[in-house]
């Protein structure tokens, strides 16, 4: 979380938490992006370990928490928005290795 704060990261990468498993129900899904983007928050889908569950909310809250940093200069142009992440994502374990899947 220091690090977060510290660096002013708005970001969360899955690859930052525990990935490894044994069986499914090891992994959880989260969203992982930018939630601080100029053209609004970006995400997408992706598993990590449950036990690394609480520091990934964790982090995401602190992100929440500290809200996003003002934009110096002109706004940038946008490209139309990408439609939200799936709902109907399921962790899975795959070759030790928890993933996001549709259903």
């Amino acid at each position: 979380m220091v690090l977060l704060l510290a660096g002013c990261t708005t970001s969360i990468s899955g690859k930052s938490y525990d990935q490894t498993c044994a069986v499914d129900t090891d992994c959880v899904v989260v969203f992982e992006g930018d939630f601080c983007g100029g053209c609004g928050p970006t995400s997408s889908a992706t598993a990590i370990n449950i036990v690394d569950a609480t520091r990934f909310q964790r982090d995401r809250d602190a992100i929440s928490k500290a809200g996003c940093p003002p934009r110096l200069g002109p706004a940038q142009p946008c490209a139309p928005p990408e439609a939200q992440p799936s709902v109907d994502v399921v962790a899975r374990c795959m070759l030790r290795q928890c993933v996001a899947l549709s259903k």
